[in-house]
């Protein structure tokens, strides 16, 4: 719609009865009203939008739980390190490569995990390593030294053992690791 300059508005005035208003005169007020009604709207809108607005994860291959037990010699190797390595190149969709991992309760126990702590590992056939590092607490912090295995299983072309992770709830046979004295 087109402004009026004031020559024009003046004229408008004289030439109307004095109850009608100018049109500029309503789109001011309703204009002034529109920005405050939007102004309000976005104070409360913009808590509601920005929360969405974090930064979201690539999507995660599908993981299914998987549980076992680490023994050395029959005793738990408790603080061993499980590693699964795919033997066919394993990657997420973010092009990353996946090693489902675990570490070895005091039990002998262990659950699989490839994002997050129990999550377990994407199906597939795998070759087991095992680190097993002597640990040290010093000021309250976990000091890992040498390998009690001497690396005899930290090799995956030399592996602890080699499961197969399926498409369900997965429990994985005992491994009894008998190493070599060096």
């Amino acid at each position: 719609m087109r402004s009026l300059p004031p020559a024009e508005i003046k004229r408008a005035r004289t030439s109307r009865s004095k109850s009608v208003r100018p049109t500029w005169h309503i789109h001011g007020i309703l204009g002034g009203l529109l920005s405050k009604f939007m102004l309000s709207m976005l104070l409360i809108l913009a808590p509601l939008l920005l929360t969405g607005c974090g930064r979201k994860e690539p999507p995660r291959t599908k993981s299914w739980p998987a549980k076992g037990k680490l023994l050395v010699n029959g005793t738990p190797a408790e603080k061993a390190e499980v590693t699964l390595h795919p033997k066919t190149p394993l990657k997420d969709v973010a092009g990353r490569e996946l090693f489902p991992h675990a570490r070895v309760a005091a039990d002998g126990s262990f659950d699989l995990q490839t994002y997050e702590d129990g999550d377990g590992a994407p199906p597939g056939e795998y070759v087991v390593t095992v680190v097993w590092p002597e640990v040290k607490i010093d000021g309250g912090e976990e000091l890992l030294g040498p390998d009690r295995l001497h690396n005899n299983f930290s090799d995956p072309k030399f592996p602890a053992a080699t499961v197969v992770i399926e498409s369900h709830e997965n429990i994985i046979p005992p491994i009894d690791l008998k190493p070599k004295s060096n």
